[in-house]
């Protein structure tokens, strides 16, 4: 470990040709139209967001360090209020291979409405349930770069635990999650080292992807506490297989995520399958649509730790293609067995060169024995105001 850190130290004090400074404050305003079943929580909350990135390059960007916290403080909500450090990590580039040290975010998946194959970083759920933002990931990253494809080798130093809402926060799992006391199978807890390799290529139409992961499962299981007051996560050890991939023909997009994940308490195969479709220059105007549509499968049903099992995903992407660039998302999920749905909609627009105004609203309609249910009063608004500099 001390190599590691002695390598990201000479990248930062290194001379250095080029330095940017940049990033986004954000004023975040929610507004829940129902009181809910917690009798601690607030139908408005507030926010402060911040999250700055410093980067620097040298030696005609051969050599690369990045440093990009992120912390947000919550009007009502402590255990919303945290600081993470989302990146703080070393870049070596040669001619065939690449060397990332540090803290990173790793990004995989094609689908739009569920990432299933995304398994390196653990979800900040208390930042947004969309499950899109990640907490920062201690790990080296060797890529190796050849015609017939990348390979992609990690290793992931320690574990990051899931982050949740407090007792007086929304979207409670019918309790709030006490992370004090997070039980794990490895007997070295969250210092367990995982492994995460891929291999990626592209074929005339295809862009595809296999993966495998082998380490602390990132999605927790509950039991509740001996005083009945809190839950408690408890992190698995498990492997997991991965596929991705993508077809385009002109204008359509064909998208394929599967996977097959074995642990102590569950062993189960995945996917999500869809198609998006785009049409350019709508009624010869500058808007572009497109249109969505997927399915997802868990063969688990009933016993799925997440609420998508057997669902279907209607979605339209509006893009005005605008100096201030006006983007619409709007999305349907269809649970195929309950009935239920989640309703979704997303706005954003520059109103300055530096100024960006978002919308997003949740609103869900669950069946009593659907996974759902402990969500059907938390239809919600937020609006956020970011400034970027």
């Amino acid at each position: 470990m001390k190599i590691y850190w002695l390598f990201l130290t000479i990248l930062f004090f290194t001379n250095v040709v080029h330095a940017d400074f940049s990033g986004s404050v954000t004023i975040e305003g929610k507004i829940f139209f129902d009181k809910g079943d917690n009798k601690k929580s607030k139908q408005l909350y507030g926010a402060i967001i911040f999250e700055p990135e410093y980067y620097k390059s040298f030696s005609e960007e051969k050599y690369s360090f990045t440093f990009r916290p992120y912390a947000i403080l919550d009007a009502y909500d402590n255990e919303r209020s945290h600081f993470d450090i989302r990146e703080f990590n070393g870049i070596v580039v040669g001619s065939w291979w690449e060397l990332k040290l540090g803290i990173s975010r790793e990004y995989w998946s094609v689908t739009e409405f569920s990432h299933l194959v995304n398994i390196v970083n653990q979800i900040d759920f208390s930042a947004n349930i969309d499950e899109d933002q990640k907490l920062g990931q201690p790990m080296s990253h060797f890529s190796l770069i050849s015609p017939v494809g990348t390979f992609d080798l990690f290793v992931l130093f320690g574990f990051r635990e899931r982050t949740y809402p407090g007792d007086k926060g929304r979207f409670l799992f019918q309790k709030a999650v006490d992370t004090d006391s997070s039980i794990y199978e490895s007997s070295q807890e969250d210092r367990h080292i995982d492994f995460a390799m891929r291999y990626s290529h592209s074929i005339s139409i295809f862009d595809f992807a296999l993966s495998a992961f082998h380490g602390t499962n990132r999605e927790p299981s509950f039991s509740l506490s001996d005083d009945g007051n809190f839950m408690v996560p408890y992190y698995s050890q498990m492997s997991q297989a991965g596929l991705e991939t993508q077809a385009s023909s002109g204008d359509t997009l064909y998208k394929l995520e599967a996977i097959y994940r074995d642990s102590d308490s569950d062993e189960y195969f995945s996917f999500n399958i869809g198609i998006e479709h785009t049409f350019g220059s709508l009624w010869s105007s500058t808007f572009d649509l497109g249109l969505l549509l997927e399915y997802l499968y868990d063969e688990r049903e009933d016993e799925a730790t997440t609420p998508f099992a057997n669902d279907l995903f209607f979605g339209m992407r509006l893009t005005a293609n605008d100096t201030n660039d006006t983007q619409l998302l709007a999305g349907l999920g269809q649970d195929l067995d309950h009935q239920s749905q989640v309703i979704s909609v997303e706005v954003s627009r520059r109103l300055t060169n530096n100024l960006k105004i978002s919308i997003d609203a949740r609103w869900f309609i669950s069946h009593k024995q659907d996974f759902l249910s402990v969500w059907e009063s938390e239809d919600f608004i937020k609006i956020n105001l970011s400034y970027y500099f």
